[in-house]
């Protein structure tokens, strides 16, 4: 038989196991070590860095970490310090935990209670039937049953509670020196906390369906929808059930103010927009409605005209109309501002601003109404 430098017969690979008992301690530890070699790229040996996004990969696929040490042929124990300060940074970096805290969250039995499921709808209700004419996706939200409001308040609650606690673990979390049981606690609540959220949004996804068929034209739809999402995600998270409202309400608001503080941007990127093609048809006299940009913009630009018109009726005092162009960016080349931003401006608190907001919004309304002056563009308030 061969013999190679180390002493060693020429065997069969599996025939190894039967051979290292009866080789000296030296040269078992030269054998484990040939085993451990670095994964090498073009002759490169990788550093446990380079290494570490397959070695996530293989973690979060259930390998055990000296399966994981010897396939990169590095120590357990520098996988494992690697892995640790990596869950670590994905968790300070990419979750920023901002709660609405509650009196309930401090008591001592707060995690059997709120924990807990939430309560079942003592009303067994059948699914509502979607409005006729709306896409199958948008028609399948149809299907998950509405939250009562007791439900609704224990989804709120639990949710904010699961960042509350996360907030707590986190302020123990060595970033340097990750603790194993800390890392877990912390990925577990916020799956928890996902998941409750994703049960609120399941359930309100139909409210922003239903407010943006109101304030916007069909051919928009599916773009309002999307920014109606948005609003909702954001609602979502600033909502306190201590006040004692409905989410419906809270969020609807929050909708509605969204869609109408972006509507003045809205027209003037509208008027603004000239394409060449709308040059064209002008010069070749073919524009009308059958061309949808060239109709869009011609609507887009009685409707400016018409908040124009409204603003400068009479019916409206400086204050009332100067405060209408802050908070819905009326004015050529502004922004619209939040309640805090425009009461600030003006010297009054926000409360003030949304009480003078809506004597104006309703003195228009009635102006619009008596004079049955036709609105040019659907999404006007």
């Amino acid at each position: 038989m061969l013999r190679c430098g180390c002493g060693l017969t020429g065997r069969r690979p599996w025939d190894r196991v039967k051979i290292i008992d009866s080789v000296p301690f030296h040269r078992r530890k030269f054998l484990a070590m040939l085993e451990r070699l670095p994964q090498s790229v073009n002759g490169h040996r990788r550093s446990t860095a380079e290494c570490l996004p397959e070695m996530m990969v293989a973690f979060h696929q259930g390998e055990t970490l000296q399966r994981i040490a010897d396939r990169f042929g590095c120590a357990q124990s520098s996988v494992r310090n690697a892995i640790l300060r990596e869950r670590a940074r994905i968790i300070v970096d990419t979750w920023k935990i901002r709660y609405i805290d509650h009196a309930a969250f401090t008591k001592r039995n707060a995690r059997k209670t709120i924990l807990a499921p939430p309560p079942e709808n003592p009303r067994k209700e059948s699914p509502q039937p979607p409005p006729p004419g709306l896409p199958p996706y948008l028609a399948s939200l149809y299907q998950v049953p509405l939250l009562t409001q007791e439900q609704e308040r224990h989804l709120f609650l639990q949710y904010n509670f699961l960042k509350f606690l996360a907030a707590g673990a986190l302020s123990e979390l060595d970033r340097t020196r990750p603790d194993s049981k800390i890392l877990n606690e912390l990925e577990s609540l916020r799956a928890d906390a996902d998941s409750t959220r994703n049960t609120i949004i399941k359930a309100n996804l139909r409210l922003v369906v239903s407010v943006m068929k109101k304030l916007r034209p069909v051919d928009e739809l599916e773009e309002a929808i999307s920014d109606g999402n948005q609003t909702l995600l954001r609602a979502i998270e600033g909502f306190d059930v201590s006040r004692g409202n409905k989410f419906s309400t809270y969020a609807t608001y929050a909708i509605q103010m969204n869609e109408w503080g972006g509507y003045g941007k809205r027209t003037r990127d509208a008027m603004r927009f000239q394409s060449n093609a709308d040059s064209v048809f002008a010069s070749e006299g073919v524009l009308s409605e059958k061309d949808p940009l060239a109709f869009r913009e011609r609507r887009m630009q009685a409707s400016g005209a018409q908040v124009a018109a409204l603003l400068q009726s009479g019916v409206l005092n400086g204050r009332e109309r100067a405060i209408l162009i802050s908070r819905f960016g009326l004015s050529e080349g502004s922004e619209p501002q939040t309640l805090k931003e425009t009461g600030q401006k003006f010297g009054i608190t926000k409360e003030r601003v949304r009480q003078i907001q809506g004597k104006a919004l309703g003195k228009l309304r009635t102006l619009v109404a008596d004079k049955k002056m036709p609105l040019a563009a659907d999404d006007v308030v």
